[in-house]
């Protein structure tokens, strides 16, 4: 770990406290309304910045960037939530070289449901034109220019591609080291070798893994589990708690015509799930149980 002050004087009174990093798919969303639903905290007057992943947005520089944190609250804890965050390989430096140190909140899913349902959420998108053309202009034209043509192919396939062909591709990408990042639909889910990126510049302390199983079972326990490690003595007064589900809308998916893709994954992912528990001192039961067999 470099240790490095970056901007971090500069922006002292300004910067974001602390990030969620992801990932897709995992309730970030639920999460990031939550503590903005608190007092004592801020989130960024847009969910998703695409700051630090984005060479475009990037190079508009920090003024920019603050420009969607509200300035005028005063001993409030700022935040901000970009799943893309955790598997985009130059994010972790440039959060480093620009603020130093950074706490992070990490929300966790079992790969292979957070690949299933990344697919579907790319195959409902492409069902409606106009909200193809919406989450491309909204999310993704910024983004770097050859995962922006990718993107941009799969949003508007005249015929979408099956879960397996989308695994199939995305594994031949990881395979012949590919240097586009998306489109990502397996490529997210190897989480260990995501977070040692990270550790290159942070030590473990500075994150808090959640998963969203747990925080679907028990969002004030997760909450409060937040509180303690932004340092904050006060509990959480959350009133009504948004509902968190695992379940996508899977409207005429089959699910058993894919578990022979999903055994596929669980293998896949295996050993790197083992070496992520060891390394977080967590072990989730991220396996083929839920399958029917």
């Amino acid at each position: 770990m470099r240790d490095v002050p970056g901007l971090n004087g500069l922006y002292a009174s300004e910067r974001p406290d602390f990030m969620i990093l992801g990932v897709q798919k995992s309730a970030t969303t639920t999460l990031f309304d939550v503590l903005n639903g608190l007092d004592g905290f801020s989130g960024s007057s847009q969910k998703e910045l695409h700051y630090f992943d984005s060479d475009f947005n990037y190079q508009k520089g920090m003024g920019w960037y603050l420009d969607f944190f509200e300035q005028e609250k005063v001993g409030v804890k700022r935040f901000e939530a970009t799943p893309s965050y955790i598997y985009m390989r130059d994010v972790p430096g440039r959060i480093h070289k620009d603020f130093g140190a950074m706490k992070f909140v990490v929300m966790l899913r079992d790969p292979v449901k957070r690949c299933f349902s990344a697919w579907n959420m790319f195959r409902t998108f492409n069902s409606n034109k106009q909200t193809a053309e919406y989450i491309y202009d909204t999310y993704i034209k910024d983004s770097n220019s050859g995962s922006r043509e990718a993107l941009r192919q799969l949003l508007f396939a005249e015929s979408f591609p099956t879960f397996e062909q989308c695994v199939n591709e995305d594994l031949f990408r990881r395979q012949s080291g590919a240097a586009d990042e998306e489109p990502s639909f397996v490529r997210r889910g190897f989480y260990y070798e995501q977070i040692l990126r990270y550790l290159e510049f942070y030590n473990l302390q500075d994150f808090l893994f959640l998963e969203q199983d747990d925080f679907s079972k028990d969002p004030a326990g997760s909450i409060d589990v937040v509180l303690d490690f932004l340092g904050i003595d006060s509990r959480a007064d959350l009133g009504i708690i948004p509902q968190v589900s695992n379940k996508g809308d899977y409207d005429g998916v089959a699910m058993d015509a894919h578990t022979d893709v999903f055994l596929k994954l669980y293998d896949l992912y295996n050993e790197p799930n083992r070496q992520l528990f060891s390394l977080i001192g967590k072990e989730y039961p991220w396996n083929a149980s839920w399958l029917t067999l």
